[in-house]
């Protein structure tokens, strides 16, 4: 007992040093539980974004010669057509393949007095699931017999439905495109983009592919489109296709 007083008795004397102590230590602790939860949130804000995206997906586009080849000279263009894309189905490795057409530059799109120049994209079937493309509450996605028959329908990304139409659903609305008519179906929600290509999705309309050649009579695409199968190495998948 004496010594347990003695052991208190000397914790009074340094009672100023022992606060700063345990002061330290308490802090210490709390500042590691902060980063930690700080973390913890940035891996799933991180994960959800990338998600948002796609996950396990290559991007393959046309390309050039590099060597003069019976007569022609090197540097002769190579595009790429949808029966590229769903030729890379049947590669080991592959769990889906798709293709898209994109312009940038896109074309003039009309609602009422609105009217501006609008990135367009023209999609294959199975682009929906690959690149997470879903619609906010009482919309779809492009679905394939919108692909077989050459629909006029159409998605808006969430920041270029806003600027058409502004505080109206555009669900079941008719826009112009180039004068031509179009059906909105569905409009993505908001989403953070860490990537993008010939414009944020936001700002895209998307339509079916066949749609898109019909209208702008380009047949050659953009990019094609590889989920790659789980186990599979990317690295490999991409020498083969």
């Amino acid at each position: 007992m004496s010594e347990l007083r003695r052991i208190l008795g000397e914790l009074w004397t340094e009672r100023g040093r022992v606060g700063l102590v345990s002061l330290g230590v308490l802090w210490g602790t709390l500042s590691l539980g902060l980063l930690l939860a700080f973390g913890r949130s940035m891996t799933a804000a991180t994960t959800a974004t990338a998600e948002g995206f796609g996950v396990d997906l290559l991007r393959i586009a046309g390309a050039a010669t590099t060597r003069p080849y019976e007569g022609l000279a090197a540097g002769r263009p190579i595009g790429l057509r949808p029966e590229d894309a769903i030729a890379l189905r049947r590669l080991p490795g592959v769990h889906a393949a798709t293709w898209e057409s994109s312009w940038g530059g896109g074309l003039p799109v009309q609602v009422g007095d609105v009217r501006r120049n609008v990135a367009l994209a023209g999609v294959g079937d199975g682009f929906g699931a690959m690149r997470n493309h879903r619609a906010r509450s009482g919309g779809r996605f492009l679905n394939p017999r919108d692909l077989a028959e050459r629909r006029r329908v159409c998605f808006l990304g969430a920041r270029v439905a806003q600027r058409l139409f502004g505080d109206l659903e555009p669900v079941g609305r008719t826009l112009e495109v180039d004068g031509t008519p179009f059906t909105v179906v569905g409009v993505a929600p908001a989403k953070i983009a860490i990537s993008n290509y010939n414009g944020e999705d936001r700002d895209k309309l998307t339509m079916p592919a066949t749609t898109y050649a019909d209208l702008t009579g380009r047949r050659w695409i953009s990019h094609a489109w590889i989920s790659v199968a789980p186990g599979a190495d990317h690295k490999v998948v991409l020498e083969r296709a």
